[in-house]
């Protein structure tokens, strides 16, 4: 299970490499936690990542630190794990953001958004419209599944558009091009939607205005816990929670 508010709003620009201190603090958090079977997966940093681009170390693309979060987190979860994330609202709506939306959607399942005051986090010097976002990335056999799902949309489609591409064999190359990048434009718009039909589940929504805190820190009442009441009931009942792990505690300090 992993929770985290991560910073949001800045860029891990390219000047921003791995450093020995990086290399030395992450040999301290393994040792540390050696008896606990805890592990970084592939991103074990060695002497060879010694000043490597930071962001080049990721696959989304990006450089936002809140995409950068959700990459990490959701690569060192384990199939099945939990995660709870706060993010700004743009991560789920803004357009230059759509390849984190298709990485986080193939590699989990979005079981809650639930949008917050804008106030939230006033208290704190902080005025982003923020939301609470928890993932479950996908079992071993929900992987399954939507790699099947993926492949046959893919082929599908592909299908569906040979005789198009091939005619564009006769076109001049300017005219080629264009036409082959639109052709490539409407063949990924029709597998994500045939995906979404075929891998389909309900994703809970709430707005909560009442988190029980005021914008000048105070305690208020909190809508939050009754809404944890209901969702519990929800995940009860939709037998969410198919995978059961025990506590491990991970020192970072």
């Amino acid at each position: 299970v992993i929770l985290t508010n991560p910073p949001f709003g800045a860029n891990i620009t390219d000047d921003i490499v791995i450093t020995k201190e990086d290399i030395q603090e992450q040999k301290k958090i393994i040792e540390k936690n050696k008896d606990k079977n805890y592990f970084l997966q592939d991103n074990i940093l060695t002497e060879n990542d010694l000043n490597y681009k930071v962001n080049a170390r990721f696959k989304i693309g990006s450089k936002l630190t809140e995409v950068l979060f959700i990459e990490r987190c959701l690569n060192l979860l384990k199939k099945g794990g939990r995660m709870g994330i706060v993010l700004p609202e743009g991560v789920l709506n803004a357009s230059n953001l759509q390849k984190c939306r298709d990485f986080v959607e193939g590699k989990a399942k979005i079981i809650m958004i639930t949008s917050i005051s804008q106030d939230t986090f006033k208290s704190a010097g902080a005025s982003v419209k923020t939301s609470l976002l928890f993932f479950k990335k996908f079992t071993v056999k929900e992987e399954k599944k939507y790699s099947k799902i993926k492949k046959q949309a893919t082929n599908e489609v592909n299908k569906k558009y040979e005789n198009e591409i091939k005619k564009c064999e006769n076109l001049k190359a300017k005219e080629k091009k264009q036409k082959l990048k639109k052709i490539e434009i409407q063949k990924e718009t029709e597998i994500k939607k045939i995906i979404k039909e075929k891998f389909n589940y309900q994703i809970p929504i709430a707005k909560i205005e009442n988190v029980g805190i005021t914008t000048t820190g105070k305690e208020t009442k909190n809508d939050l816990i009754e809404l944890l009441k209901e969702f519990k009931e929800y995940t009860k009942n939709s037998k969410l929670w198919e995978t059961k792990y025990k506590a491990k505690s991970i020192s970072e300090d």
